[in-house]
């Protein structure tokens, strides 16, 4: 009987040292966020990359407020599927974005997403596909891009920028060749990353703690910055460095390259498109210094461009957490595509 009065000892001094940790981490490191990652891989064609897990329920916590998410059969955060065949009186469009578009630090029926789907559009109703990923770029997006227009043959593709998405396209799939794009790898640097978070995510206690516990949540942080570090690393430190997670306040480092290959991927993606027969088109989203989208693309991306203004002075993302793009702003979003998309003078 002695072994199970030890381990029942060992049990209560375990359980009270991490009641303790809890509560220090809780104290010290108040501005922690239970942003737990629900990443998964997938094979798109013979790409390698990343989605949402599907069919599943979570919580992200932080200063801001609790926020639940659900994706469907396609990881996408949205509350249905998507039926194999588009009905006749609908308008599909497909919206490829990082966490702003994912909808991080606002609930899922908060998302400019959510708020366009099912809204009259003349005499049909819009059908919009949010497959928003956080921590992705524009070089994802066109894997991803050519994958859905064969399967949810959308009417329109809004592709949305996000300043880091020049630091996100460094290690992704493409680069410039001879002044052409050009593919690099057919796997994503995370890939492997992502299979060790499957296995992670693979257990109800593992789920439990990273959505309940902030020393867990820490933790995982920390081991999931230093995950990036060595699957991207090497290469590119900068990248590995910036966190899938926070807002770049400070003023994009991007390179003229990096510009370059932004637009590249931006004809590719328009001529793809257009190739299905669907109109292509290009948000910005506002950051905390407000640098416009404008100053980045061709002359001839900028005819895609829904110019979206967005006032200064006024807040547009979460006050505290990881300074997401706020309700107001989703919101502004979401009334502004629906105004260009179904103004009959305004499709082109």
């Amino acid at each position: 009987m002695n072994w199970i009065k030890s381990s029942f000892t060992l049990l209560i001094s375990v359980s009270l040292s991490l009641g303790i940790l809890e509560i220090g981490v809780r104290l010290i490191y108040n501005d922690v966020g239970l942003f737990n990652r629900y990443h998964a891989t997938v094979k798109y064609d013979e790409f390698l990359t990343r989605r949402l897990a599907p069919n599943i329920s979570f919580t992200h916590t932080s200063k801001d407020g609790v926020f639940t998410y659900k994706t469907n059969n396609s990881g996408f955060r949205m509350n249905h599927d998507i039926p194999k065949e588009k009905p006749q009186n609908r308008i599909r469009v497909l919206i490829l974005g990082d966490s702003h578009t994912q909808g991080f630090e606002v609930q899922g029926d908060q998302t400019f997403s959510s708020l366009l789907d099912a809204k009259r559009c003349n005499s049909k109703t819009l059908e919009v596909i949010n497959t928003g990923i956080s921590g992705s770029g524009t070089s994802e997006h066109l894997i991803a891009l050519k994958y859905f227009l064969k399967k949810y043959n959308p009417d329109i593709v809004i592709e949305v920028f996000y300043p880091n998405d020049f630091q996100n396209n460094r290690n992704a799939f493409h680069y410039i060749l001879n002044g052409a794009l050009a593919v690099k790898t057919k796997q994503h640097p995370a890939y492997n990353g992502l299979k060790i978070l499957e296995f992670h995510n693979s257990f109800a206690l593992a789920r439990f703690l990273s959505e309940n516990s902030y020393a867990y949540s820490l933790f995982m942080n920390f081991s999931w910055q230093k995950g990036r570090e060595f699957f991207y690393s090497l290469e590119n430190e900068e990248l590995a460095r910036n966190s899938d997670l926070l807002e770049l306040a400070n003023e994009p480092n991007e390179t003229k390259s990096d510009v370059t290959l932004f637009n590249l991927i931006l004809d590719e993606m328009y001529s793809t498109t257009s190739i299905h027969g669907a109109k292509f088109k290009i948000i910005g989203i506002p950051s905390i210094k407000h640098y416009e989208i404008q100053k980045y693309l061709s002359s001839s991306n900028k005819k895609s461009l829904i110019d979206i203004s967005f006032d200064p002075g006024q807040p547009w993302h979460v006050q505290n957490g990881y300074r997401h793009i706020n309700p107001q702003a989703h919101e502004k979003i979401a009334r502004e595509i629906h105004a260009y998309l179904c103004h009959p003078k305004k499709i082109h």
